[in-house]
């Protein structure tokens, strides 16, 4: 089993004589600020090279509309390659708004602590 590590950004204070911690912000894989910082954008231009891959995939499926209800043994079958296309491509852009926002929080939260 693969093991796999997820970074926090936390921020420690004493409640009734007890440590609490409150989470400023969910790093995800990556292990500092500036690791996240460094690595979001070009993660962000990986997957826009990926939809634009699958955006081909889709208009190269669109060609062979209407789609055969069968196919025979060895063909592509173009309306699962459209499917799975589309499918990666939303997967894609929700990662790219997660990314996007993440990267806003980090900008964000670099704001207050240099106040």
């Amino acid at each position: 089993m693969k093991e796999k590590h997820y970074f926090q950004l936390v921020a420690n204070h004493r409640v009734g004589g007890r440590v609490r911690q409150a989470v400023l912000l969910s790093l995800g894989e990556w292990p500092t600020v500036a690791a996240a910082r460094e690595a979001i954008p070009q993660r962000i231009q990986e997957l826009d090279q990926l939809i634009g891959a699958k955006q081909k995939e889709r208009s190269q499926a669109d060609s062979y509309r209407p789609w055969p209800r069968y196919t025979k043994s060895g063909q592509t079958n173009w309306k699962i390659v459209d499917q799975r296309a589309y499918e990666d491509i939303r997967r894609s852009r929700r990662e790219i708004t997660r990314l996007s926002n993440l990267l806003e929080d980090i900008e964000e939260l670099e704001q207050i602590s240099t106040r």
